[in-house]
């Protein structure tokens, strides 16, 4: 498949008018002063920083932790107690029920 041909416009001896565009006065500024050999100590405290930085977040999740784990183990102590108080004595009442059923059909049957 061929690609059409566009026409081309050769426009290297176009004259175009020169336009003057507007001058601006930016502001003056004095850069501060720079001494290369600072760099390692900004670097280090950086570094410092950043250290302390995990150190701090490290603790607040050790605080996090702490009281995610009081938490549960009061939830389980509640479960605990539930199980003990309501649980238990209910499933103890039924298999009481189911044996004195089970000694009833036993004793019927030996009649």
């Amino acid at each position: 498949m061929k690609l059409p041909e566009f026409p081309s416009i050769d426009l290297t001896n176009v004259d175009l008018p020169k336009f003057d565009l507007p001058k601006f006065d930016l502001p003056k500024f004095d850069l501060p002063k720079f001494d290369p050999a600072d760099v390692p100590a900004a670097a280090r405290d950086a570094a410092y920083a950043a250290v302390g930085l995990g150190v701090i977040t490290l603790e607040a999740l050790r605080a996090r932790r702490t009281e995610l784990t009081a938490l549960i183990a009061e939830w389980a102590d509640k479960v605990s107690d539930t199980v003990t108080d309501d649980i238990i004595p209910q499933v103890q009442a039924v298999a009481r029920t189911a044996q004195q059923q089970v000694r009833e059909l036993l004793h019927l049957g030996a009649h």
